[in-house]
C-alpha cells in the first residue's frame, strides 16, 4: 500500500520521500519476537532507562488499573494480556513454548520492529572487538544491512514515529464509544524522545545520555503533528459520522493542524497547504 496522498506531499515538501503507509495498529508477528532481555544484552544501558518507564511498567499495572477493568468489563474482556485488542498497543507478545503470550510492555520491537530477522546482523562486529573500536565504514553496513533485514533504526524518522501513533491515536471506534477507552492524549515527541524514554548511549560513546541534535529535534517537532494528523484521518475514514470517537478524533485534527501552520507560518509550502486543505474540518 502507498502513502496516503497527504503525506506523500508533506514529505516531498520536507526532501524526505514518499515514506511508507501508517496503517492501523502496530504489527508485531509474536512468532518474529526476541523480547527485550535479547536486546538487553548489549544494549545494557537503553534497557535501563526502559526499565523505568510506563512503557515497561505497564505490564504489571494494566490488569490491575481500575479503569483498565472498567473498559474490559464493557468489551466483554476477561484477560487482559491475552487479549489483542489490548495487547497490541500495551504488551510485547512472543511464541513461549509453542504459545503466544504477552512477555513484557511497550518494547523495543514496538518501535525498531521484530528483531528475529535482523537483531543478530544488528551486532555482528565483524573483526571489531567492540562498538568502539568497529570502523565506520564496517558500522555503515551493518547499520544497512540491519535496516535490509527489517530493523527500524532512527535514519527512517518516518517508519520510527510513526509506530508510536499506530497507538497514541486510537483507531476502534468501539473501544472508545462501547468500552469507554481515551481517545489517546496528544503526544509532544520531542518532549517524550528527550525525556524518560531516551537512550542516546551508543552515539555518545556508552557514557552519556544526550540529548538529539537540535537538527532532529526541529524534524521530530514537525513530523510529530503531521503524523498524528496522517492517523486521525485513517481513522476518521474508517469510522462512523457520529459520537465520542468520532468528537475526538475531530479535536486532534484542529489542534495538529493549528500546531503545523504555527510551524510553519511565514514559510511558503503550497503542497502542506493543500494535504492540510484535504483533510475534515
Amino acid at each position: 500500500m502507498s502513502s496516503s496522498p497527504c503525506l506523500t506531499l508533506l514529505l516531498l515538501a520536507l526532501g524526505l520521500g514518499a515514506g511508507p503507509a501508517l496503517g492501523a495498529g502496530l504489527e508485531l508477528p509474536p512468532e518474529h519476537v526476541v523480547g527485550p532481555g535479547d536486546c538487553g544484552d548489549c544494549h545494557e544501558q537503553e534497557h535501563e532507562v526502559w526499565l523505568a518507564t510506563g512503557h515497561a511498567t505497564g505490564f504489571g499495572t494494566l490488569s490491575r488499573d481500575e479503569k483498565a477493568r472498567s473498559i474490559a468489563a464493557a468489551l466483554g474482556i476477561r484477560r487482559v494480556r491475552r487479549d489483542p485488542l489490548c495487547g497490541s498497543c500495551h504488551f510485547t507478545s512472543a511464541v513461549v513454548e509453542e504459545t503466544t503470550k504477552a512477555i513484557a510492555g511497550v518494547a523495543c520491537e514496538s518501535c525498531h520492529g521484530a528483531g528475529e530477522e535482523w537483531i543478530d546482523i544488528h551486532w555482528d562486529l565483524g573483526e571489531a572487538a567492540d562498538v568502539e573500536s568497529e570502523s565506520a565504514e564496517h558500522r555503515k553496513q551493518r547499520w544497512a544491512s540491519s535496516e535490509k533485514a527489517g530493523m527500524i533504526r532512527p535514519s527512517s524518522p518516518v517508519d520510527l514515529i510513526g509506530r508510536c501513533y499506530r497507538c497514541h491515536v486510537v483507531d476502534d471506534q468501539k473501544l472508545v464509544d462501547v468500552g469507554g477507552h481515551p481517545q489517546g492524549a496528544r503526544l509532544d515527541l520531542v518532549a517524550a524522545t528527550q525525556g524518560n524514554i531516551r537512550h542516546n548511549f551508543l552515539r555518545t560513546g556508552g557514557l552519556r545520555n544526550d540529548e538529539a541534535p537540535i537538527e532532529r529535534q526541529r524534524l521530530y517537532r514537525l513530523l510529530g503533528p503531521w503524523l498524528e494528523l496522517e492517523a486521525t484521518a485513517r481513522a476518521l475514514a474508517a469510522g462512523p459520522d457520529e459520537g465520542a470517537y468520532r468528537k475526538g478524533l475531530l479535536e486532534r485534527v484542529a489542534a495538529n493542524r493549528s500546531a503545523l501552520k504555527t510551524l510553519t507560518s511565514g514559510v511558503t509550502l503550497p503542497s502542506l497547504d493543500r494535504a492540510l486543505a484535504a483533510l475534515p474540518a
